[in-house]
């Protein structure tokens, strides 16, 4: 969908589930690992510290960008009225409904599961804090290869070949875990 102003116009092919911007994130990828071996490298209590450091370079930078930002011509704007339009057209259209109820679901879920798994492979399996992330990384960068996979002809069931064993995790927790 582009958005032109306030109105929403259709676009004449819905977008490719691969189009998400957060799936084709380098960082989304990459990120999970590097934390892991930061967390490996520097300790539980230090890497948070570095994280934070990080974040004040990258505060730092858009200080070099040396062309000037042009401002918008300001215009009255009502937060409560722009919000209930949305709702009001997801609300009317059945495709963006079901899209953002998945979305909402989805991502609740997975906020979950990650913050469950993480401690369940840390403590009960027993994984250091590097392969945790490794294991992170290589669950994206499969979602991202997912497609180019599939149209390249290979089944999804090589794809559930390469995932079983990992759910043999659940074998290596002590049985008063399960």
């Amino acid at each position: 969908m582009e958005e032109t102003g306030s109105a929403i116009t259709r676009c004449s092919q819905p977008p490719r589930p691969d189009d998400s911007r957060s799936n084709r994130s380098p960082a989304a990828v990459a990120g999970p690992g590097l934390a892991g071996l930061l967390v490996q490298a520097l300790g539980t209590a230090a890497a948070p510290a570095a994280d934070a450091v990080s974040y004040l370079w990258s505060a730092v930078w858009p200080r070099r960008i040396e062309t000037p930002d042009t401002r918008p011509e300001p215009r009255e704007r009502r937060l409560l009225r722009e919000i209930g339009e949305g709702l009001r057209l997801v609300r009317g259209d059945r495709v963006l409904l079901a899209i953002s109820a998945h979305g909402a679901v989805s991502s609740f879920f997975q906020s979950a599961h990650l913050a469950i798994v993480v401690v369940f492979l840390a403590r009960d399996v027993g994984l250091s804090p590097w392969v945790i992330g490794v294991l992170g990384t290589a669950s994206l960068t499969g979602a991202l290869t997912a497609r180019w996979l599939g149209d390249a002809g290979v089944p999804a069931s090589a794809a559930i070949m390469v995932w079983s064993p990992l759910r043999k995790l659940r074998d290596l927790t002590p049985a008063d875990r399960r």
